[in-house]
């Protein structure tokens, strides 16, 4: 019921949080947490509908005849970026432990099957692969990082796997597919949103801007940049 009540989202509202930027004082690890609630409360629909798959509480080799939901996550466990997918996965183990410990959904456990990426997106695509054609979960959460998300994102979608981000920011990514949904506000929608708040409600009007000279940064200076030079001055850009 859930998902095809998500199918019928225009493409532009897929985001599921937008408009103004606030000052949330949660920390990051519950700010994960109500992400994974949401998704498992998603997810119990999709359960509902007989796409569960045989599976053991931790051993993939055990079959229970369906007694569990498997949600596959797809992140960096290791590497430069590994501290954003181990923040995640953590968030997501603490939601479904409550779950489970309250008797899961519709009397059937969730078992949660973690992918590491390395931040890799080859990678990503691989842990997706195996997600959904070895170990046949019912949806993933994942990817971590864009570059996760943008590549295995296609993947998830031709299989109508249900592909929910905690984190991937960049443009785009609701456009992967009708199964693809992110919970965080795009880069966009973020610069933007703060370069209107910094002129109208701080009144600046002169802006240097320095940025981390990656994906993520170049996408959220260029979305600033244009919207700073429409509503202000841009008087110098410096990368690091």
């Amino acid at each position: 019921y859930i998902l095809e009540k998500m199918k019928n989202v225009p493409v532009g509202q897929k985001t599921f949080f937008k408009g103004r930027i606030f000052m949330f004082k949660f920390s990051k690890t519950l700010a994960i947490m109500l992400v994974a609630v949401l998704f498992v409360f998603a997810v119990a629909g999709c359960g509902q509908q007989g796409e569960t798959e045989s599976a053991g509480s931790d051993d993939s080799s055990q079959d229970t005849s369906g007694e569990v939901i498997k949600i596959g996550n797809v992140g960096p466990l290791s590497g430069n970026t590994a501290t954003y997918g181990i923040s995640t996965k953590n968030g997501v183990e603490v939601a479904i432990d409550e779950f489970n410990n309250a008797g899961g959904i519709d009397g059937k456990q969730i078992q949660f099957l973690a992918e590491d990426t390395r931040g890799d997106q080859a990678e990503a695509a691989n842990a997706v692969t195996k997600l959904i054609e070895q170990d046949k979960v019912t949806a993933i959460i994942g990817g971590v990082l864009s570059s996760e998300t943008m590549t295995g994102g296609p993947i998830a979608n031709d299989a109508k796997i249900v592909m929910l981000s905690p984190s991937s920011t960049a443009t785009g990514v609701p456009e992967i597919g009708d199964y693809i949904f992110r919970n965080c506000l795009s880069d966009e929608v973020q610069a933007i949103q703060l370069a209107e708040y910094a002129v109208s409600e701080l009144g600046l009007g002169k802006f240097a801007i320095m940025f981390h000279n990656n994906d993520y940064g170049l996408s959220l200076k260029d979305a600033f940049e244009a919207k700073a030079k429409e509503l202000a001055e841009v008087v110098d850009i410096e990368t690091y």
